[in-house]
This record gives C-alpha cells, sequence and structure tokens, in this order.
C-alpha cells in the first residue's frame, strides 16, 4: 500500500483512541497511583504493562531553551521506562527539535540495532512523505 494511505489509516486509528471516553479518568487514577506510594504503585502499573508488548509516547518539552547555572542545556534525550513492555519508543521534543529514545528488554527484542534500523526507516518514510 501507499505509504500516505497507510498514514492516514494510522492516523484514523490514533483519533479513535484520543477520543476514547476514559481517557477523562487518567489524572484520577494517577493521583490514585501517586497515594499508593512508589513501590506498590511500580508493582501495580508493571503488571497491568506485562500485557503490553510496545508502549510509546510523544512528550512535548520546553519550546525555548532552557539553562542550568547560567548554561544553556543543548540537548534533552528521553528515556522512557519499560514497566513489563518489550519496548518503550519516547520522542520527545526541545527547542526545535526532536529525540527518539529507545528502551529494549533483551529477552524479548534479541537485536535491538535490527529493531532501531526498523525504527530509523518507518521515521524516514513518514518524513519522505510530510
Amino acid at each position: 500500500a501507499d505509504p500516505l494511505e497507510r498514514m492516514r489509516a494510522i492516523q484514523g486509528l490514533v483519533r479513535s483512541q484520543r477520543a476514547e471516553p476514559a481517557l477523562d479518568m487518567v489524572d484520577d487514577v494517577n493521583a490514585m497511583f501517586t497515594r499508593l506510594g512508589s513501590r506498590l504503585a511500580t508493582s501495580l502499573a508493571g503488571s497491568m504493562m506485562k500485557a503490553l508488548d510496545f508502549v510509546t509516547s510523544n512528550v512535548p518539552g520546553p519550546r525555548r531553551g532552557v539553562y542550568a547555572s547560567g548554561a544553556k542545556i543543548e540537548h534533552m534525550f528521553p528515556f522512557g521506562p519499560l514497566a513489563g513492555s518489550a519496548a518503550n519508543v519516547t520522542l520527545f521534543s526541545y527547542d526545535g527539535t526532536v529525540h527518539i529514545g529507545i528502551n529494549t528488554d533483551v529477552a524479548a527484542v534479541a537485536d535491538p540495532g535490527v529493531f532501531t534500523d526498523c525504527l530509523a526507516k518507518g521515521v524516514a518514510e513518514v518524513l519522505s512523505v510530510a
């Protein structure tokens, strides 16, 4: 199939997920997790994530440069925890750039290099249509 057709199909799936009524409860659930304490919250979240093979997120960062002790931070790199999943791919934007962090479970992803190469090809395909 045409790359643009595939992206339109994915766009439709993402839009339907973003319209999920249960998403309105995320803040309440997060507040409950916070009250449980980090050890119990981590255990509970990890047990829920075991059914997932792939987790991804898009984290919007600062649109302008930020500074630490007077020095401009040049790059920010994301790191998404596995929390029981086989792979976590996180995109983080900062000051007009984006970085993608990839975290894989060695037991689930035998060759992280192949995984990364396939992801890079997918990103290149998206950018070629943009």
